[in-house]
């Protein structure tokens, strides 16, 4: 970890809790900005977190490599 940079995010105990917290957020965005309807399944879920982890820190970067066509 950088030096002046504390961890602002927590381990995750289980899927279902991991489920409710996006959820959660999920339903806040659509009252406030637009309605977007999500699944959420377990490989979304771990593809968000690690989406959220980069995008936290100031200089966070990640390379995105697919097959043309899957929809990557």
């Amino acid at each position: 970890m950088c030096q002046g940079h504390e961890a602002t995010y927590l381990p995750v105990a289980d899927m279902l809790t991991l489920k409710g917290t996006l959820e959660a957020k999920l339903e806040e965005y659509n009252e406030v900005v637009a309605r977007m309807d999500l699944v959420l399944f377990d490989q979304a879920m771990e593809h968000i977190s690690r989406i959220a982890r980069i995008i936290i820190h100031p200089v966070g970067s990640a390379l995105l490599v697919g097959v043309g066509g899957s929809g990557k």
